[in-house]
């Protein structure tokens, strides 16, 4: 048996899928087998797929027509025989090291599940790869669980960035929302899997590094608009069924989905947010009435968090000015960092010039010493020629002299 079975939904990512396959098949974890479910792309993704199949046979390539990413990585999910399931998104990649080093803690706690930081990859307007923190006050490399630490619960839902027991997977029946696209069925596995885990772990180390190409593109099919709230319609009869765990952490399920409808109302087009707004601020006036919402749970929430969740209560409306007027504050802090940046530049480059200024200035100062060197060296060579010439002169004037002596002295002989 696989130690690790590691779940690639491809979906036309021909651009990045190389990248990713290649840091999976060379793990340092050598005992995994990878599925790759093929979602009925139609670039060059079902044969690049294809050809590393048939250089590794620890990949098993499934090709099937497109349903979507919860289906694909459900499909993928039956298939896998490991002990352990982890996930990697076909247009991500993960370190080398990753999976060995979340089996092993996984092997050392008996853990559940295992998860990891990762590392947000941004390609423009600069490569960037900044490492998030979004769990720096929680116990790192413990046992925990959500009846200890219900907090757990609201880590941003990057299911790429663990592994999960497939027994314990099996045992809460969890799967992924089989709804069409790829928007939003991690949300309620990742609640799930964090809710229901005994035995928690984990680990400050950062391992896949998740593509940030266009994350605020606007959400414009309406089908997409709503995708949202049918993950909370499954957490909540995942609850259902399991009343034990309902009774501590629907508190923080309200709260999470507060934060992810607040997120989706920022990302979906225009014309759809009024009635959004109006169906999440019914959503909130049930649970509220129900007492689901607690004086203790809001006291929890930011301050900006708080005033957000009371204007949705008071007015669909005035909860969207306020989104307004936060994105405008937004768009407004992006320029003035863009501006700051700008000013630092052009600080940096008027520094460098300055500093150009000051090695020209030495450079000409050395110049005009070493052209005065230059000068006395050339004068002294004009003196010693001139020298030259008249030791020149006088060696030949007594050469004459010379020569007349001998002429004279033979002259006598004779």
């Amino acid at each position: 048996m696989p130690k690790i079975s590691v779940i690639i939904s491809a979906y036309n990512t021909e651009q990045y899928l190389r990248e990713c396959l290649d840091s999976v098949i060379n793990q340092t974890l050598k005992d995994i087998e990878i599925i790759i479910v093929d979602d009925g792309s139609t670039d060059n993704s079902p044969a690049i797929c294809d050809e590393y199949a048939a250089k590794d046979n620890r990949i098993k390539v499934i090709h099937k027509e497109n349903s979507g990413l919860g289906q694909s990585n459900n499909i993928g999910m039956v298939y896998a025989t490991a002990q352990y399931i982890g996930f990697v998104e076909s247009d991500d990649w993960a370190e080398p090291d990753m999976f060995e080093n979340l089996y092993n803690i996984a092997a050392e706690h008996d853990a559940d599940v295992v998860k990891s930081k990762w590392y947000n990859y941004y390609t423009t307007p600069e490569i960037k790869n900044i490492p998030d923190d979004r769990f720096k006050e929680l116990p790192i490399n413990q046992v925990i669980n959500a009846k200890s630490h219900p907090e757990i619960v609201l880590i941003k839902s990057t299911i790429w960035s663990a592994i999960y027991k497939k027994d314990f997977l099996n045992e809460y029946k969890i799967k992924f929302t089989e709804t069409p696209g790829a928007s939003y069925q991690d949300t309620s596995f990742a609640f799930m899997t964090a809710a229901a885990a005994k035995r928690f772990v984990l680990t400050d180390k950062a391992y896949i590094h998740y593509r940030q190409n266009n994350m605020n593109s606007s959400v414009k099919a309406k089908d997409k608009v709503y995708a949202i709230c049918g993950e909370y319609e499954r957490i909540d009869k995942f609850l259902d069924d399991n009343p034990d765990i309902k009774n501590f952490i629907e508190p923080y399920k309200w709260q999470m989905q507060f934060n992810g409808y607040q997120w989706n109302i920022k990302r979906i087009a225009d014309e759809y947010k009024e009635e959004f707004a109006i169906e999440m601020r019914n959503t909130f006036l049930k649970l509220q009435n129900s007492k689901s919402i607690s004086d203790q749970v809001l006291s929890n929430l930011t301050l900006d968090k708080r005033e957000s969740f009371n204007a949705l209560l008071d007015s669909a409306n005035y909860f969207l000015a306020l989104i307004r007027l936060e994105k405008k504050n937004s768009e407004l802090n992006n320029k003035n960092q863009v501006l700051k940046q700008e000013n630092k530049d052009y600080k940096k480059l008027i520094s460098k010039l300055n500093q150009d200024k000051t090695d020209y200035k030495a450079k000409i100062a050395e110049l005009k010493q070493k052209n005065k060197t230059y000068k006395q060296k050339l004068n002294q060579l004009k003196t010693d020629n001139k020298s030259l010439k008249l030791k020149v002169e006088e060696l030949s004037v007594i050469k004459i002299n010379l020569l007349g002596i001998k002429i004279s002295h033979r002259r006598n002989i004779r």
